[in-house]
């Protein structure tokens, strides 16, 4: 018998879980244990009528509604609301197919779903830009069906844990980071979700605030090699549902003819592949016009996949005074405030789908075993440096001993 003694953290009782089994160990509380409670959550020791859960039709009562005007359709979206907004002429289990667990409702939606965000999201500015490496194909999974608990895997076998952050209508709007994740002492703390106007998730920030793109709900299929399934970069050829892309395809040229909104011509969507579609006018298409925007149909060099080695110009900045290693923070700046001295695209790694490149140079460690016939070593030329060369010795060389003198 299911104790109703106290309820989750969304106010449901057990008498609910019998119709939403999806819901065990998700909403738990201090006070409440699904897993103690409510039989549903006990398979192994209750008895549970099984063809509860065989498929049925089932119609909606779409003659009332909550007291916000959401009737079942509405639910549909939003099953979290099951059961919290009901009224004296409204009751979702009774009236609404997926408050009771019916096959209306699709735990693991398409492409484009609203509440549930588990799929594939790829990161395009870099991969579109031929910069692409293992950790830009990134998989969300849900292991434990719970709706909470999430899973960040990308292709190069790194992995960490999330935790989702819902609304009050109980829709997944991000996700807490947790400590596994390599950048949590970074400051990746929260790993935000985009939506457009119709509530479809569109991407997830990643690390750095970069977006991934969502590609779908593990419908985007890859061939790789059979036995290597991450080792995506050594493959010639992928495909997605019924189209073929070739690396050998006809060379895509981009029509520079007309710009955007903005005034950047398809030159620069090579770099910011994130803003097709975006911002084209009456005279630019950025899907007829770009070839990064025709993912379909460009040509992509292979090679171009290898990590280059990039550099930072720093001799110049835009006129606010932030030069590239500013841009490394505030990537979204990339070609929005060049000047006739700055081009944000040609300067800054970051404006290519690249990271920069930092050399290392070794600290110099002055050598104090030995001093000049006065008695002056390496420390105090620190403070006169002219002296450099001057008061070398049999035992003494400045020029090698001293850092000060090394350049």
């Amino acid at each position: 018998m299911n104790d109703l003694s106290s309820a989750d953290s969304f106010g449901d009782n057990c008498d609910l879980y019998d119709h939403n089994a999806h819901w065990c160990g998700g909403y738990d509380t201090p006070t409440f244990d699904s897993a103690v409670q409510c039989c549903v959550c006990q398979v192994e020791e209750e008895y549970v009528d099984y063809t509860l859960y065989e498929p049925e039709e089932c119609v909606n009562d779409l003659s009332t509604a909550d007291d916000w005007g959401d009737d079942c359709e509405d639910y549909e979206i939003y099953p979290g609301w099951c059961g919290n907004y009901d009224s004296a002429t409204f009751n979702s289990v009774e009236q609404c197919c997926v408050c009771q667990g019916l096959e209306s409702y699709d735990p693991a939606p398409d492409m484009g779903a609203a509440d549930f965000p588990a799929g594939e999201y790829w990161e395009l500015g870099y991969i579109d830009a031929g910069n692409g490496n293992d950790w830009h194909y990134v998989e969300l999974t849900n292991p434990s069906g719970d709706g909470g608990s999430f899973q960040w895997h990308n292709a190069a076998g790194v992995s960490w844990g999330l935790t989702a952050i819902q609304d009050d209508a109980g829709a997944i709007q991000g996700f807490e980071v947790h400590e596994d994740c390599p950048y949590f002492e970074s400051g990746h703390h929260q790993a935000d979700l985009i939506r457009g106007e119709d509530g479809s998730i569109e991407t997830i920030l990643g690390p750095w605030g970069e977006p991934y793109t969502y590609m779908g709900g593990f419908e985007y299929e890859v061939a790789l090699p059979e036995d290597d399934w991450y080792d995506w970069n050594e493959c010639d050829w992928y495909y997605v549902d019924e189209w073929y892309y070739s690396w050998e395809d006809e060379e895509c040229v981009n029509d520079l003819s007309s710009a955007d909104s903005y005034g950047d011509d398809c030159d620069l969507y090579d770099h910011n592949a994130h803003w097709c579609g975006g911002y084209d006018t009456p005279d630019f298409n950025s899907a007829e016009q770009c070839c990064v925007c025709q993912v379909e149909e460009a040509y992509v060099d292979v090679e171009a996949f290898e990590d280059p080695v990039c550099v930072n110009d720093l001799s110049t900045a835009d006129d606010w005074g932030d030069d590239c290693e500013d841009y490394e923070v505030y990537p979204g700046w990339c070609g929005n405030y060049d000047s006739a001295t700055f081009d944000s695209v040609a300067q800054c790694c970051v404006c290519q789908g690249l990271e920069a490149y930092e050399e290392v140079v070794e600290e110099c460690v002055n050598d104090l075993s030995t001093a000049v016939s006065y008695g002056d070593n390496c420390d105090l030329y620190d403070v006169y440096p002219h002296w450099c060369g001057g008061y070398d010795t049999a035992d003494f060389n400045s020029a090698l001993q001293c850092c000060v003198c090394q350049y």
